[in-house]
């Protein structure tokens, strides 16, 4: 990440960190009940003063972790602090899931590679897909409609936000939507990883994906 002759610098890009795994990685060096469920929560958070709420009992539990996190500047996993570069995600869910997504054509050759991209993502002729919101309990299984080439969505939430195109599966994802184009209408999944398999032996029956503002 820090080398220039690579390119993945700034101004050029912007280095984050996954807060799931920042919390998997804080759990492992302070195993003191369930501090690591601080984690997330306060990198969550969208103010300042929120944060420090937060930070405040986290401290208070385990002093040592102001030395923790000493060598990792704010900007890279606090969401108040992220300078306006993380459009609110603070996983790596969404690169999981498109990793999953193209599993197969991954072994192709360059250009198959994309044309099988293009025909997963597309209607070639409208530049249209759809995404399915996760049904829970009474709500959600609502369908919204996406054309890309003129920015808008049956959510209206593309135009009140502005998100730029690049983001829309992005924002969607973070909002607890299952992508689903209209193509093939496959549901995607993605990869599981150890801290999947952590909580759902642990917390069954508990979701994993969104963080609370409450301080516990």
């Amino acid at each position: 990440m820090n080398n220039p002759e690579l390119g993945w610098c700034e101004p050029h890009s912007h280095h984050r960190f996954c807060s799931r795994h920042l919390a998997a990685n804080f759990g492992k060096e302070f195993k003191k009940g369930h501090i690591k469920d601080r984690i997330v929560p306060l990198c969550s958070q969208l103010t300042g003063h929120k944060f420090s709420l937060h930070w405040n009992v986290l401290v208070a539990a385990e002093p040592r972790a102001q030395q923790w996190f000493a060598d990792k500047p704010l900007s890279r996993w606090a969401l108040a602090y992220d300078e306006g570069k993380r459009f609110g995600i603070m996983t790596t869910n969404i690169a999981e899931s498109w990793n999953r997504a193209i599993k197969v054509a991954r072994k192709l050759h360059i250009t198959a590679l994309v044309k099988s991209i293009f025909h997963k993502l597309f209607d070639r002729d409208n530049w249209v897909f759809t995404v399915t919101t996760m049904k829970r309990g009474q709500k959600g299984g609502n369908e919204q409609i996406v054309r890309l080439m003129e920015g808008i969505c049956t959510c209206n939430k593309w135009q009140t936000f502005h998100i730029p195109c690049s983001h829309v599966l992005a924002y969607c994802a973070k909002q607890n939507l299952e992508y689903k184009c209209l193509v093939r209408r496959k549901k995607g999944t993605r990869y599981k990883n150890e801290m999947d398999f952590q909580v759902s032996g642990r917390n069954k029956g508990t979701s994993s994906g969104g963080a609370s503002s409450r301080i516990p």
